[in-house]
C-alpha cells in the first residue's frame, strides 16, 4: 500500500556534494512547473492510501514559489508534509524566520536540514544553529541530517544488524558517491550481497517522483512515468515479479541481478549499493524505461 510520495521537485541545487546519488548541481537542469504539480495532486486524489508527501531535491528552497504551491496543495488534502533541504539559506534567525514563516502559516510536520561537512565543510552546525532556533520559534518540528564522510581507517570496525561489516560509514555508494568517495574504501566481491538493504520492492511503501515524471521505487529504478500513465494505474499494475530490475533485487539482491546481466568487476564493491548502481550503469541502454534518468547515472 503506497502510503507516500517524495517530489523531487527540482534536481538543481547550488551544492555539488560528493556523495550526491542523483548528481545534482548548479548545471544540473529539471524542475516541476505550476501546472505539473497540480496534475500530480489530481492523481493522488485517487489513490486513498498516500497520507504523506515530502519535498525534496536537488534543493527545493530555490524554487521557493513552486515549493509553497505543494505544500498548499498536500495541505489542502490532509497530507502529512516534510520538507528536505541543505539549509543554504541559514544566515541569521533573522533570515531563516523570513524563508520559515510562510512554511509555518502552511503548516508544517517535518523540516529535515543537512548538517554535516559533506555538505558544508568546516561550516557544519552554524546553518542548522539558525534553522532550529526559527524553528522553534515558529513552532516547527525540525531535525537535522548528519552523514559521515567514509574513513578508510574506521571501515569494517562496526558492523550492521545481520554482522556484515560497515563499509563508508553512513553513505550510500550510488551516483556521484562511486566516482568520488569509493577511493581507499575495502571492498568485498560481492557473494553474500544476496539481498537489498533498503528497498521492499514487493511492497513499496513510497515512492520518489522526479521533474520528469517518472517514479523511482530506488533513486534511478523506474516503476512507470505519470506523464505517460496515471500514478493510479501504475501502482495498480505493477508486478515486482515482471520488473526487469525489481525482480531479480528482490529474489536475490545485488548479486541476483549482477548474476543476471553478467556483470562482474574485478576490483570488488564497497556495498550492496555499489554493486546494484554499476550494475545497473553497465546495462542502462538496454532498458530505458526502467531505468533513468541518464543524470543519475551521470550522464
Amino acid at each position: 500500500m503506497l502510503k507516500g510520495v517524495h517530489f523531487l521537485l527540482s534536481m538543481t541545487c547550488n551544492y555539488e556534494c560528493d556523495h550526491c546519488f542523483l548528481y545534482c548541481s548548479p548545471r544540473t537542469r529539471g524542475t516541476f512547473t505550476s501546472e505539473q504539480l497540480s496534475d500530480v495532486f489530481k492523481q493522488l486524489d485517487k489513490i486513498d492510501s498516500i497520507n504523506s508527501v515530502f519535498f525534496e531535491g536537488g534543493e527545493p528552497f530555490l524554487y521557493y514559489p513552486i515549493l509553497l504551491q505543494g505544500l498548499k496543495l498536500a495541505a489542502q488534502r490532509g497530507y502529512s508534509r516534510g520538507v528536505v533541504s541543505n539549509g543554504y539559506w541559514a544566515n541569521s534567525k533573522e533570515d531563516s524566520l523570513l524563508w520559515l514563516g510562510p512554511l509555518a502559516e502552511i503548516g508544517l510536520d517535518n523540516l529535515s536540514v543537512s548538517d554535516d561537512s559533506l555538505h558544508h565543510g568546516t561550516e557544519q552546525g552554524m546553518r542548522m544553529k539558525w534553522v532550529k532556533k526559527a524553528a522553534d520559534a515558529l513552532g516547527l518540528p525540525s531535525g537535522a541530517i548528519c552523514l559521515e564522510p567514509p574513513d578508510p581507517d574506521r571501515d569494517g570496525q562496526s558492523v550492521n544488524e545481520r554482522g556484515e561489516p560497515i563499509v563508508g560509514g553512513d553513505i550510500r555508494f550510488r551516483g556521484r558517491a562511486v566516482d568520488k568517495l569509493v577511493k581507499g574504501l575495502a571492498r568485498r566481491d560481492g557473494s553474500d550481497f544476496n539481498q537489498c538493504p533498503d528497498e521492499d520492492f514487493a511492497n513499496p511503501g513510497r515512492v520518489h517522483l522526479d521533474p520528469f515524471g517518472n517514479v523511482h521505487l530506488c533513486q534511478g529504478i523506474i516503476m512507470g512515468n505519470v506523464w505517460k500513465t496515471p500514478l493510479e494505474k501504475l501502482i495498480k499494475e505493477y508486478d515486482v515479479d515482471t520488473h526487469p530490475i525489481c525482480s531479480h533485487l528482490q529474489k536475490g539482491g545485488p548479486l541476483k541481478l549482477a548474476l543476471e546481466y553478467g556483470y562482474s568487476s574485478q576490483d570488488g564493491f564497497v556495498d550492496p549499493c555499489h554493486m546494484c548502481y554499476e550494475t545497473r550503469k553497465s546495462i542502462l541502454n538496454s532498458y530505458p524505461d526502467w531505468l533513468g534518468p541518464d543524470m543519475v547515472y551521470g550522464r
